[in-house]
């Protein structure tokens, strides 16, 4: 079976009006406001209505605790935003349950973003991270894990890691987490660069080797990449998890390149139609791909579109 993962929430905030790429918080700061969070409820209701199976929450930036990022917002304000992250989620997919009975249940992930996505340089597209030591970067990692299980989400996921360094600080983070609390079942998800390689430049082997044996992570995953690349990686992907009963995930972008400059997302014609997207999907599909969605500008409309595509006979 087939699981839909829904596609760029942050994205599709703005579409319904919200001003976010000038906060290093970036969408997780309409956490801060009652009108905001009911935004954030109503972009989740319109992925679950195109047929999400998976919300992931507004939390990608929303806990810094390094003193450098955070310091005219105190961590405690970060713990908050966490809160409120699941907890919007976790309301919009109660309503939607209840109005929706007949859907299977609707889980929620709580997001958690590369360390280059906090420093709002476009870090989680290169994998240059200032120097910060193995040490601070799984600590890093870690204090958002444990506070974000704390609001007990039923996934936990990791996104948009872009080196083999991240990727063993993440496995270090899950197991450091794991014994103190329970955690729930993790993904990891690469930023990648073209069908070979990370957006470090590092091999896609080297990152699933990285990560096959930890017992916290039940899926790998590629997003935030252009989707003409996917199905490569997907393949490594496979060869590489042989024999762990990992599963294998996407949720690329639509095609289009992040300005960190200008904080814009600049078209380029590549860019795929919600029909050329869903059916790149379905092949996505064949070669093993068991959980399907979108990144960055990948809207309600395409995630129909896949729920679509999936029903049609080949």
């Amino acid at each position: 079976m087939v699981v839909i993962l829904d596609g760029g929430l942050s994205t599709h905030l703005e579409d319904l009006g919200a001003t976010i790429s000038d906060d290093t918080l970036w969408s997780a700061k309409l956490l801060l406001t009652d009108d905001g969070i009911a935004l954030v409820e109503k972009a989740h209701s319109d992925f679950m209505l195109a047929g999400a199976d998976i919300i992931s929450t507004v939390t990608y930036q929303a806990f810094v605790p390094t003193a450098r990022v955070t310091s005219t917002r105190p961590t405690e304000s970060m713990v908050e935003l966490f809160v409120k992250g699941v907890e919007a989620a976790k309301r919009a997919r109660d309503k939607f349950m209840h109005l929706h009975p007949e859907r299977a249940f609707v889980r929620v992930a709580v997001s958690l973003g590369s360390y280059g996505a906090v420093l709002a340089n476009g870090a989680e597209f290169t994998g240059v991270f200032d120097g910060i030591s193995m040490d601070d970067l799984v600590e890093f990692h870690a204090a958002k894990l444990a506070v974000a299980v704390q609001q007990k989400p039923d996934l936990v996921a990791f996104e948009t890691i872009p080196s083999v360094f991240e990727a063993r600080a993440v496995v270090a983070a899950l197991e450091k987490v794991s014994k103190a609390t329970p955690i729930p079942q993790a993904w990891i998800s690469f930023s990648c660069s073209s069908g070979e390689t990370v957006c470090s430049g590092e091999a896609i082997e080297d990152c699933v080797a990285a990560v096959r044996d930890s017992p916290h992570v039940f899926a790998v995953g590629v997003n935030c990449t252009k989707p003409q690349f996917v199905q490569k990686i997907l393949e490594t992907y496979k060869s590489g998890l042989v024999g762990t009963g990992k599963s294998v995930m996407c949720y690329p972008n639509k095609g289009e390149l992040w300005d960190s400059e200008k904080r814009e997302w600049v078209a380029e014609d590549n860019a795929k139609s919600q029909e050329t997207f869903s059916r790149m999907a379905q092949g996505w599909i064949k070669v093993g791909a068991s959980i399907v969605g979108g990144c960055c500008r990948i809207s309600p409309g395409h995630i129909h579109a896949v729920r679509d595509q999936i029903g049609k006979p080949e």
